[in-house]
């Protein structure tokens, strides 16, 4: 495939469209190639953290069950586990029955405290993974090493 730039700087394939465009060849085609795959791999793991975070759960040390850490449009179990915090002091509940993701426990007030701490930990785990999947692509050299970076 031929790239050719013009006079305003865009860059396009196909057939030439005015005399004065430029084919791209050499460090600037390849500069140009590895910022494409650099964009695209971008959004790839984008994509997969949002699915991540739409889908997340993990075995709880507090409960000793699996639990949600759905953040979503749709679902955001930190808010629901907060909300049923609240819930619990008014109420003054010592204990509720906890589902989690496949199982049911029962949960003191103390472990839903420290549910909220899993979850936002489990939360900043996925975007520190996210950021250095993000500085993979970042010092790639390559398009194939660009490509090799995965979630």
């Amino acid at each position: 495939m031929i790239y050719y730039k013009d006079i305003n700087g865009n860059i396009y394939t196909g057939d030439k469209a005015d005399y004065r465009d430029t084919e791209l060849t050499g460090q600037e085609l390849n500069a140009y190639l590895l910022l494409q795959a650099r964009t695209s791999k971008y959004a790839e793991i984008n994509s997969a953290f949002d699915n991540a975070m739409a889908t997340s759960y993990f075995m709880s040390p507090a409960l000793g069950i699996n639990i949600d850490s759905r953040r979503s449009a749709t679902k955001n179990d930190l808010q629901n586990i907060q909300t049923l915090l609240s819930k619990m002091e008014r109420e003054s509940w010592t204990s509720i029955e906890y589902v989690g993701y496949t199982e049911t426990k029962v949960a003191t007030k103390a472990n839903i405290e420290d549910m909220i701490i899993e979850i936002e930990e489990s939360a900043l785990g996925l975007y520190q993974y996210k950021w250095v999947k993000w500085a993979e692509i970042q010092i790639a050299t390559t398009i194939q090493q660009i490509e090799a970076v995965s979630w």
